[in-house]
Protein backbone atom coordinates (compact mmCIF):
# COMPACT_ATOMS: atom_id res chain seq x y z
CA UNK A 1 0.00 0.00 0.00
CA UNK A 2 1.43 3.35 -0.99
CA UNK A 3 0.56 6.45 0.93
CA UNK A 4 0.55 8.84 -1.99
CA UNK A 5 -0.15 7.14 -5.35
CA UNK A 6 0.62 9.05 -8.55
CA UNK A 7 -3.05 9.36 -9.51
CA UNK A 8 -3.88 11.17 -6.24
CA UNK A 9 -0.81 13.26 -5.71
CA UNK A 10 -2.87 16.22 -4.53
CA UNK A 11 -4.83 14.38 -1.83
CA UNK A 12 -3.56 13.77 1.65
CA UNK A 13 -2.78 10.23 2.64
CA UNK A 14 -5.00 8.67 5.25
CA UNK A 15 -3.58 8.27 8.73
CA UNK A 16 -5.52 5.05 9.21
CA UNK A 17 -5.21 2.15 6.79
CA UNK A 18 -8.39 1.00 5.13
CA UNK A 19 -7.83 -2.62 6.08
CA UNK A 20 -7.61 -3.73 9.68
CA UNK A 21 -4.18 -4.85 10.74
CA UNK A 22 -4.20 -7.25 13.66
CA UNK A 23 -1.14 -8.31 15.59
CA UNK A 24 0.01 -11.82 14.83
CA UNK A 25 -1.51 -14.59 16.86
CA UNK A 26 0.69 -15.60 19.82
CA UNK A 27 2.67 -18.75 19.17
CA UNK A 28 1.30 -20.53 22.19
CA UNK A 29 -2.31 -20.25 20.99
CA UNK A 30 -3.51 -23.04 18.71
CA UNK A 31 -7.05 -22.73 17.36
CA UNK A 32 -7.99 -20.39 20.18
CA UNK A 33 -6.69 -22.74 22.89
CA UNK A 34 -3.38 -22.84 24.68
CA UNK A 35 -0.85 -25.15 23.13
CA UNK A 36 0.26 -28.02 25.37
CA UNK A 37 3.88 -26.79 25.38
CA UNK A 38 2.81 -23.40 26.77
CA UNK A 39 0.82 -25.09 29.52
CA UNK A 40 3.77 -27.33 30.35
CA UNK A 41 6.13 -24.34 30.44
CA UNK A 42 3.77 -22.37 32.69
CA UNK A 43 3.44 -25.36 35.05
CA UNK A 44 7.23 -25.77 35.21
CA UNK A 45 7.72 -22.06 35.94
CA UNK A 46 5.06 -22.19 38.64
CA UNK A 47 6.67 -25.17 40.37
CA UNK A 48 10.12 -23.53 40.17
CA UNK A 49 8.73 -20.34 41.67
CA UNK A 50 7.07 -22.31 44.47
CA UNK A 51 10.31 -24.16 45.19
CA UNK A 52 12.27 -20.89 45.29
CA UNK A 53 9.75 -19.31 47.62
CA UNK A 54 9.93 -22.28 49.94
CA UNK A 55 13.73 -22.24 49.91
CA UNK A 56 14.08 -18.47 50.28
CA UNK A 57 11.45 -17.97 52.94
CA UNK A 58 13.27 -16.75 56.02
CA UNK A 59 14.88 -19.75 57.66
CA UNK A 60 14.14 -20.34 61.29
CA UNK A 61 16.97 -20.53 63.76
CA UNK A 62 16.96 -24.32 63.67
CA UNK A 63 17.11 -24.41 59.88
CA UNK A 64 19.96 -21.96 59.34
CA UNK A 65 22.68 -24.54 60.05
CA UNK A 66 24.91 -22.07 61.86
CA UNK A 67 26.12 -23.06 65.32
CA UNK A 68 24.50 -19.92 66.79
CA UNK A 69 21.22 -20.58 64.99
CA UNK A 70 21.04 -17.07 63.53
CA UNK A 71 19.81 -16.41 60.00
CA UNK A 72 22.34 -14.77 57.69
CA UNK A 73 22.48 -13.55 54.08
CA UNK A 74 25.45 -13.76 51.74
CA UNK A 75 26.09 -10.12 50.81
CA UNK A 76 29.05 -10.32 48.44
CA UNK A 77 31.96 -12.46 47.27
CA UNK A 78 35.08 -10.61 46.15
CA UNK A 79 38.40 -11.84 44.84
CA UNK A 80 41.15 -9.44 45.85
CA UNK A 81 44.71 -9.40 44.62
CA UNK A 82 47.30 -9.28 47.40
CA UNK A 83 50.95 -8.83 46.41
CA UNK A 84 52.51 -11.28 48.82
CA UNK A 85 49.96 -14.12 48.71
CA UNK A 86 48.28 -13.89 45.30
CA UNK A 87 44.49 -13.77 45.31
CA UNK A 88 42.28 -14.04 48.36
CA UNK A 89 38.55 -14.67 48.47
CA UNK A 90 36.43 -12.37 50.63
CA UNK A 91 32.99 -13.55 51.74
CA UNK A 92 30.78 -10.92 53.38
CA UNK A 93 27.62 -11.93 55.24
CA UNK A 94 24.87 -9.85 56.82
CA UNK A 95 24.05 -11.24 60.26
CA UNK A 96 21.52 -9.08 62.13
CA UNK A 97 21.90 -11.29 65.20
CA UNK A 98 25.28 -9.74 66.07
CA UNK A 99 23.94 -6.18 66.45
CA UNK A 100 24.94 -4.46 69.70
CA UNK A 101 21.52 -3.30 70.86
CA UNK A 102 19.16 -6.02 69.65
CA UNK A 103 21.54 -8.86 68.83
CA UNK A 104 21.19 -12.26 70.43
CA UNK A 105 24.55 -13.72 69.35
CA UNK A 106 27.61 -13.23 71.55
CA UNK A 107 31.23 -13.00 70.41
CA UNK A 108 32.09 -16.67 70.95
CA UNK A 109 29.06 -17.83 68.96
CA UNK A 110 29.91 -15.38 66.17
CA UNK A 111 33.43 -16.78 65.88
CA UNK A 112 32.02 -20.32 65.84
CA UNK A 113 29.81 -19.16 62.96
CA UNK A 114 32.88 -17.81 61.15
CA UNK A 115 34.60 -21.21 61.46
CA UNK A 116 31.48 -22.99 60.19
CA UNK A 117 31.14 -20.59 57.24
CA UNK A 118 34.76 -21.19 56.31
CA UNK A 119 34.29 -24.95 56.29
CA UNK A 120 31.00 -24.92 54.38
CA UNK A 121 31.31 -21.92 52.05
CA UNK A 122 34.93 -20.81 51.76
CA UNK A 123 36.47 -24.21 51.05
CA UNK A 124 34.32 -24.80 47.93
CA UNK A 125 34.94 -21.23 46.72
CA UNK A 126 38.69 -21.50 47.31
CA UNK A 127 38.76 -24.69 45.22
CA UNK A 128 37.42 -22.86 42.14
CA UNK A 129 39.87 -22.43 39.27
CA UNK A 130 39.48 -18.62 39.43
CA UNK A 131 40.78 -18.58 42.99
CA UNK A 132 44.58 -18.62 42.81
CA UNK A 133 45.21 -18.19 46.50
CA UNK A 134 44.56 -20.09 49.64
CA UNK A 135 43.59 -17.18 51.90
CA UNK A 136 39.94 -16.48 52.72
CA UNK A 137 38.51 -13.54 54.67
CA UNK A 138 35.01 -13.96 56.11
CA UNK A 139 33.08 -10.97 57.43
CA UNK A 140 29.94 -10.97 59.56
CA UNK A 141 28.24 -7.57 59.78
CA UNK A 142 24.94 -6.54 61.30
CA UNK A 143 24.15 -4.15 58.40
CA UNK A 144 25.56 -3.56 54.92
CA UNK A 145 28.79 -1.58 55.10
CA UNK A 146 30.58 -0.78 51.82
CA UNK A 147 33.96 -2.47 51.59
CA UNK A 148 36.77 -0.20 52.72
CA UNK A 149 34.49 2.18 54.60
CA UNK A 150 33.88 2.46 58.32
CA UNK A 151 30.61 2.72 60.17
CA UNK A 152 30.96 3.31 63.93
CA UNK A 153 27.41 2.09 64.52
CA UNK A 154 27.95 -1.25 62.73
CA UNK A 155 29.12 -4.45 64.40
CA UNK A 156 31.55 -6.49 62.30
CA UNK A 157 33.55 -9.66 62.93
CA UNK A 158 36.39 -10.75 60.66
CA UNK A 159 37.95 -14.16 60.27
CA UNK A 160 41.07 -14.79 58.18
CA UNK A 161 41.69 -18.38 57.20
CA UNK A 162 44.19 -20.38 55.20
CA UNK A 163 42.84 -23.33 53.24
CA UNK A 164 45.16 -26.34 53.53
CA UNK A 165 44.17 -29.77 52.21
CA UNK A 166 40.51 -28.76 52.05
CA UNK A 167 40.37 -27.56 55.65
CA UNK A 168 40.29 -24.10 57.23
CA UNK A 169 42.94 -23.02 59.66
CA UNK A 170 42.69 -19.59 61.31
CA UNK A 171 45.43 -17.12 60.41
CA UNK A 172 46.72 -14.02 62.11
CA UNK A 173 46.44 -10.60 60.51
Amino acid sequence: MTLCPASRATTRPSLFPTEAVFPPKPRFLHRGRYHWSAVLLAWRNLTLAAALLAACAGPSAAQSGLPSGQAIVLWEVVWERVDSTGTQAILRFIAPGIAREVGTVDVDAAFADLDWLCATHAVPIASLPASHGDTVVITLMDRPVPRGETDPEATQYFGIYTIENGECSPSDF
